[in-house]
């Protein structure tokens, strides 16, 4: 009866260890280098590229929105994830945003009115990560990049940043950024948005959003 006990005992405080593991709030979010995080890629199911498309169509364009997420994790020591959030234990799993992307509506996403630059709000961020798209996503923290929109007026693209309590499917952080395009080509030119908006995020937005948890 007593090592039963005892094992009960073990159990319960290992469920209670893993439970601890995923980040509760902002402050569990930014306080912990350690903490793993799974990077689930870009989403681009509600983004709108506003202007003059050129000769890419939109039925392109959602294709090289796969490539581009594909592009991230491919060159890991261009857009560097782990640095930019100051996290140290980061994993990949874009499976989910891969089949998002590769199943969302070609036909929403070219627009030339400027307001579509800002659409999307924080009710929509957790309609989304409540999706049944979302349901596989894993355990854990995810870190998931919402693209809203891609500006060919501005040059700039704004993309909303996402932390993820996959087991309870909540927002834990989220945040508004935009980065600027760079780069020869649709997708290395639009992956240069991505790209700034890591830089923006390492030099000073990461440390500005940790003061503001504590």
């Amino acid at each position: 009866m007593k090592k039963m006990r005892m094992f009960v005992f073990s159990i319960c405080c290992i469920a209670i260890i893993n439970m601890d593991l995923a980040a509760q709030n902002t402050k569990d979010l930014f306080s912990n280098s350690e903490l793993p995080i799974t990077w689930l890629g870009l989403d681009f199911s509600e983004v709108r590229y506003i202007g003059d498309p050129g000769t890419v169509d939109a039925i392109e364009m959602k294709k090289l929105f796969v490539k581009i997420n594909d592009l991230i994790i491919q060159e890991p020591n261009k857009f560097k994830i782990g640095a930019a959030f100051q996290k140290s234990n980061i994993s990949n799993d874009i499976s989910v945003t891969q089949k998002v992307n590769e199943n969302m509506n070609a036909g929403n996403i070219l627009s030339y009115n400027d307001k579509d630059e800002k659409r999307i709000n924080e009710q929509i961020i957790k309609k989304i990560i409540n999706s049944d798209s979302y349901s596989s996503a894993g355990k854990g923290v995810g870190l998931l990049f919402i693209v809203e929109s891609l500006n060919k007026n501005k040059e700039s693209a704004s993309v909303w940043i996402a932390f993820i309590n996959l087991d309870k499917h909540t927002l834990i952080f989220s945040e508004r950024v935009e980065g600027k395009a760079s780069g020869f080509g649709f997708r290395n030119h639009w992956a240069g948005s991505i790209n700034s908006i890591l830089k923006d995020i390492k030099s000073s937005l990461y440390n500005k959003w940790r003061n503001k948890s504590n």
